[in-house]
């Protein structure tokens, strides 16, 4: 069954344009704006047919053309095996990479930070590869990177890893 295609809200937004209290000067720059999912699953017809999603897409709004050119991208879990081949995928075609991982010890550390050295040499240039230590859960940390780096997409491959250590302490898994 295949997905409707639905616009994208943008991350950044400009409060000004919302709340003309604030003077210009108090406002350097726009700030994160939270925006929820544009997929609904309980939207998605049972067909498969090409005809009858074709007309259901018109009336959802025109689709968004892919996205061509240079990106600034966060790659949560960059230290990660997946993680971090993904970082090394995007840097390799031009994009700017931002790397969140809170490095925990669930394998060794060390495997880790050769990932992230692997991607330092393949990028030295710090301007296009950033790397940040911290919990994805820490709000006010995720929000600090945001308002610094200003990724323009996200993509989510923290997570983790094991089933056994899920039963025995569930709470860590809630949390990630």
């Amino acid at each position: 069954m295949p997905f409707k295609h639905a616009a994208s809200m943008p991350v950044l937004h400009n409060e000004e344009e919302e709340d003309n209290s604030q003077s210009s000067s108090a406002r350097q720059a726009p700030s994160v704006a939270r925006t929820e999912s544009t997929v609904c699953f309980s939207d998605l017809s049972g067909s498969d047919d090409d005809s009858s999603s074709a007309a259901s897409s018109s009336a959802a709004g025109p689709k968004v053309a892919p996205h061509v050119g240079h990106k600034k991208v966060l790659v949560t879990g960059g230290a990660g095996f997946v993680g971090s081949h993904v970082a090394e995928y995007l840097l390799n075609r031009g994009d700017d990479v931002v790397i969140v991982d809170e490095i925990n010890d669930y394998y060794d550390v060390k495997i880790k930070m050769a990932n992230l050295d692997h991607l330092r040499k393949v990028c030295p240039d710090q301007s296009r590869l950033s790397i940040y230590k911290g919990d994805i859960c820490d709000e006010q940390f995720m929000l600090d990177v945001f308002e610094r780096e200003r990724p323009e997409w996200v993509c989510h491959m923290a997570a983790r890893a094991g089933v056994r250590p899920s039963i025995q302490d569930p709470f860590i898994y809630i949390h990630s």
